[in-house]
């Protein structure tokens, strides 16, 4: 609960209508927390994010007649991160996160990398123009899914969620 305090200087002839306060939930003090918060519900969100330049793409193949192994490639370009310089590095921790929903949305499976960058200036004008790019592999039966990733990055804040529909035939 929020209170709320109202306060009018020279309100001669003014009358003043306000509630006492209001509930809203409170905002984690803990960046790590509130990070990891904000990647939870970007992952079950179905709008599409683009806080950061990410692209993703799927791949499959047939293992056998009732299984395939899946890719989700999400490429990363390093253009718009505001990393942190210190000591002759650019900082930054960047969180990949890739799940799996079923056709009805039920969530089956997924994974996440942390990459944390401590780049000399050289590396990072190389991978400006490369970007990063990260892959997650999943087992799935014939079938059709709804894959989502979602990219953070520390130092700015921005995230970026992204769906892609696999269908596997059978």
């Amino acid at each position: 609960y929020h209170a709320l305090k109202v306060r009018v200087v020279s309100g001669h002839g003014l009358t003043v209508q306000a509630r006492k306060g209001y509930y809203a939930p409170r905002k984690p003090q803990d960046a790590a927390l509130l990070a990891k918060e904000e990647i939870e519900q970007a992952l079950y969100s179905q709008d599409e994010l683009h806080e950061l330049a990410v692209e993703v793409h799927t791949q499959f193949f047939q293992k056998d007649d009732n299984n395939a192994r899946v890719a989700l490639v999400t490429r990363l370009s390093l253009a718009q991160l505001r990393l942190r310089k210190e000591a002759e590095r650019n900082l930054d921790s960047i969180t990949f996160v890739t799940v799996v929903f079923d056709r009805d949305g039920k969530l089956l499976t997924g994974s996440q990398k942390v990459l944390e960058l401590r780049l000399r200036d050289s590396s990072l004008a190389a991978l400006m123009n490369s970007g990063l790019t990260v892959k997650a592999h999943f087992d799935l039966k014939p079938g059709t899914y709804t894959m989502r990733a979602v990219v953070r990055d520390s130092e700015g804040g921005r995230i970026s969620g992204l769906n892609r529909t696999v269908e596997i035939p059978y």
